[in-house]
């Protein structure tokens, strides 16, 4: 009887659907997360995910997601949520990112497969460390939520398998200890490290509905006075502060 290929295997698996296959015990991978850095795209972080694989791999079904989402969520209208730019596998054959729209946004589903049917040869991941994809929450500064803390991005599904489509790498570990800090620092709305006038002009912006959100260091770097809102008291507040007026109070205050 012919082997499943990779292909046929990953798309079963990825809706949740495991073939009967052979199981290893002696390749488990460990993922790991993070850390997260800003990216050239305001109120939106990259958060890389690296993998140690001592066999070598074919193909991936791996699920991600955070724990809050009403202040940092995946964007289904983000056709880069996720990317392979100097990943290990950046030459395989298929690699998608599928985010649910509505209240699903916290979780984002990755698809990989190595070749494809009738596709080269020889292209699976080696043993090694190596940089899998980057995936890219967008932070929701204008709602209050537990952004004066951090939140884990979580692993779901994990199913790694190897280059034949029929060996699925059943005891994988993952470490998922990573923070995506949205804290910042308050007053540093353009997250310039340092509070001035150019925070008041990046917020009168925000508040008109400019298109450019500023807050990459957290919705705290917009709330001035502290209150849990960002609005038009926090232009006030910022300006008496500039003035010599009340201090900023620390993140999480």
């Amino acid at each position: 009887m012919r082997k499943p290929t990779l292909i046929a295997l990953l798309i079963v698996m990825s809706v949740g659907l495991i073939p009967v296959m052979a199981q290893s015990d002696e390749c488990d991978a460990v993922l790991i997360v993070g850390p997260a850095f800003d990216t050239p795209c305001p109120g939106r972080v990259a958060v890389p995910v690296y993998l140690h694989n001592p066999c070598p791999v074919g193909g991936l079904n791996i699920q991600i997601s955070v724990t809050d989402p009403s202040w940092a969520a995946f964007d289904s209208t983000d056709l880069q949520s996720a990317d392979t730019i100097g990943s290990g596998i950046g030459n395989w054959e298929s690699f998608t990112a599928n985010v649910n729209g509505g209240d699903s946004q916290f979780r984002i589903q990755i698809v990989a497969i190595a070749d494809m049917p009738g596709g080269d040869s020889g292209i699976c991941l080696p043993p090694g460390d190596w940089l899998l994809f980057t995936v890219y929450p967008h932070l929701k500064y204008g709602s209050y939520g537990l952004s004066d803390t951090c939140q884990l991005l979580n692993f779901g599904t994990v199913q790694i398998g190897d280059c034949t489509g029929w060996i699925l790498y059943n005891r994988t570990l993952v470490r998922n200890g990573l923070c995506l800090d949205g804290t910042g620092t308050r007053g540093d709305v353009n997250n310039s490290g340092t509070a001035n006038g150019l925070d008041v002009t990046c917020l009168v912006n925000y508040l008109k509905g400019s298109s450019f959100v500023c807050f990459c260091g957290g919705r705290c770097g917009g709330d001035t006075n502290a209150n849990g809102t960002v609005n038009g008291l926090d232009v006030t507040y910022m300006v008496n502060y500039l003035k010599g007026g009340p201090p900023l109070q620390p993140c999480g205050q």
